[in-house]
């Protein structure tokens, strides 16, 4: 796996991206932590439906980023998809309203970019580096 950095590619080694992804989700206090992608584990992980935001580190080293109401159910779509998981976390929001999800979801997604992680979420990666761009010329 590759990273960009200032217009060098730059090989990362695993065992630096997965240390890097827990110190991650240790900062966002995510009470369920998984190595791997074993769905068996996650539904031992939240026996209930379990609302909140996930993070998948993926086998391509790439983070995804997600929300569901019910996410060991979103965790078997992936898995359908082909989706590879090398680690996954939750941050759990058992009462909260999808528009809340939403938003922290980008939340999080904003801080992943920061720390410099490759975001797998290619849909909202344009809108979020517009949001950054944006906040970084107002404090300018």
């Amino acid at each position: 796996m590759y990273k960009v950095v200032e217009g060098k590619t730059k090989r990362v080694l695993k065992s630096t991206l997965l240390v890097q992804f827990e110190r991650f989700i240790d900062e966002l206090l995510c009470p369920i932590y998984i190595i791997g992608g074993d769905i068996e584990l996650m539904r031992a992980a939240m026996p209930e439906i379990t609302s909140g935001v996930y993070l998948q580190l993926r086998n391509d080293g790439r983070v995804y980023v997600g929300e569901a109401v019910d996410i060991v159910h979103r965790q078997t779509e992936h898995f359908a998809e082909g989706v590879k998981i090398w680690a996954f976390a939750v941050i759990i929001f058992p009462r909260i309203s999808e528009k809340a999800r939403k938003a922290r979801e980008t939340e999080v997604m904003e801080m992943a970019m920061k720390r410099g992680f490759e975001l797998a979420n290619i849909a909202k990666v344009q809108m979020i580096k517009k949001r950054l761009k944006q906040a970084q010329s107002q404090a300018s």
